[in-house]
């Protein structure tokens, strides 16, 4: 069995995590769920087509970020005032719409 190393990022005072840390974590996401660390509700491993569909992601948003030159981010909800909190709204809608318009017209999937 292969160990897996974890990410540690530091949060405190932060508003949002940049974009390296993003992907840090959707790796250890993705690795949680293959060695079994994430179950599923009823106590037992994933699907493996689920993490399959997780890498799929992965490697979209990989190159959505890099084709259209966006930086990815998480905000943490727990540090942000009111109005930075409707910033971050705004952020996420941004995503959405720039990411689907990716899968539709760059991947043509959806």
């Amino acid at each position: 069995m292969q160990i897996m190393k974890r990410s540690t990022i530091n949060t405190h005072q932060k508003t949002f995590l940049d974009h390296d840390d993003f992907f840090l974590l959707l790796e250890d996401f993705i690795n949680d769920s293959y060695y079994g660390v994430r179950l599923t509700k009823k106590g037992k491993r994933l699907n493996h087509n689920s993490i399959e569909n997780y890498r799929y992601m992965a490697l979209t948003l990989v190159e959505f970020t890099k084709r259209r030159r966006f930086r990815m981010r998480i905000y943490l909800f727990d540090n942000l005032t009111p109005s930075q909190r409707e910033d971050a709204a705004k952020w996420y809608m941004s995503f959405y719409r720039k990411y689907t318009s990716f899968l539709y017209e760059d991947k043509g999937v959806l």
